[in-house]
């Protein structure tokens, strides 16, 4: 939840706040992110990235044409990072760039922040079957580790996601976590159809730099692609929590599915 770039302020301040300065300990190292997952533990992928480049291009593009919007810096910005990391290279025919911010629809500011820098740009997401999100979660963090706190959690984020598809219904792209793993092709095949997109092959499993990469996960999954076991965890709730998650938040999965 960064805060507003106002345009009065020095170039570094821009940078400073949009710097991501925990992507530091993959500089030399290689990118790892595991999760629980001990395979995955083993699998580094390159990461080469020069954050002296970074900054290079931010100046010299912002001395090219100042800025006159925070999309504008954003832009810059992005155009900078990308030039910073080989690994990734880039060309002209671009129509997005994707990134991933949980909790983002649950900070109305923040929705509304993005939605005015990027009128042209959407949301993509995804609700997940409360019984098993809660499975995972609770393995996840401890923040996650009493079912109350959490399911408000995950309500919250629910309704939010519910309230913007029915005011914006072009504007986000909304499917259950179930249908993503279990018809990942279908549900991929509508995603860039809504996106204005080709469809390609790399949709269907999990990449890092358009290669195979092994699931960030609370579990341990050693095989690559989309693993459907991720739906069957509701097993492994007690009882307890299976009624409380049942009668408090699978009417508003049931009512999210519909959509």
């Amino acid at each position: 939840n960064r805060p507003q770039l106002s345009l009065s302020d020095d170039p570094k301040v821009w940078f400073e706040s949009l710097y991501e300065q925990r992507l530091e300990r993959f500089y030399g190292k290689g990118y790892l992110k595991p999760g629980q997952n001990r395979f995955a533990l083993k699998e580094v992928h390159p990461f080469s990235f020069n954050p002296k480049i970074q900054q290079s291009v931010f100046s010299q593009a912002l001395k090219f044409k100042p800025p006159n919007s925070q999309r504008e810096i954003l832009n810059i910005y992005y155009t900078s990072f990308f030039a910073a990391w080989s690994d990734t290279p880039t060309n002209a025919g671009g129509r997005y760039i994707s990134a991933f911010c949980p909790r983002l629809l649950m900070f109305p500011d923040s929705t509304e922040r993005f939605i005015s820098d990027y009128p042209d740009g959407h949301i993509v997401s995804s609700v997940r079957d409360p019984r098993t999100w809660y499975a995972s979660a609770s393995r996840h963090a401890p923040i996650f580790g009493d079912v109350r706190k959490a399911i408000k959690m995950w309500k919250l984020s629910t309704t939010s996601t519910i309230t913007l598809k029915k005011m914006m219904p072009d504007y986000i792209f909304l499917t259950s976590y179930e249908k993503l793993v279990s018809e990942t092709e279908d549900t991929m095949g509508r995603m860039a159809a809504f996106l204005g997109i080709d469809f390609d092959d790399a949709l269907l499993m999990p990449t890092y730099a358009s290669k195979p990469i092994l699931p960030n996960s609370s579990y341990e999954r050693k095989s690559y692609g989309v693993n459907t076991d991720s739906t069957k965890t509701a097993a492994q709730l007690n009882d307890d929590d299976r009624t409380y998650i049942e009668e408090n938040a699978m009417p508003l999965y049931e009512e999210a599915v519909l959509l």
